[in-house]
């Protein structure tokens, strides 16, 4: 897997998202991200609010912090060198919470982009 996640945070501004490791050169549109629930004790089938990322050539060592919230995507560099790439996902409402949501990230390998964009 080209990207990771490193964890999912929720700050004292009640932002909430997840960060991400780049671990080699790759398009950021090769990944889904979803959040999924635990169902008597273990964890479900049950997939919920899905993402897309859209397409964004990343490099290895950036870093990618997917926003629950509202903004406008843009990438700075850290004071420690880092590139940091802030992508938002626009929801209007918070989706990790403390009940034993899981994090899910796919990476795509394979899949007909013509067809996929045609379906947008």
């Amino acid at each position: 897997m080209d990207i990771s996640i490193l964890h999912v945070f929720k700050n004292t501004n009640n932002e909430e998202g997840i960060l991400l490791e780049v671990l080699a050169d790759t398009n950021l549109h090769r990944f889904i991200i979803m959040d999924n629930t635990y169902q008597n004790g273990i964890v479900s089938n049950k997939e919920r609010h899905v993402h897309w990322f859209s397409s964004k050539e990343v490099s290895k060592g950036d870093v990618v912090v997917l926003v629950t919230g509202k903004g406008k995507n843009e990438s700075i560099m850290s004071e420690e060198g880092v590139l940091v790439h802030f992508v938002y996902w626009n929801l209007d409402h918070e989706i990790w919470n403390n009940d034993g949501d899981r994090a899910v990230l796919v990476q795509v390998d394979d899949f007909d982009s013509k067809l996929v964009s045609e379906l947008k």
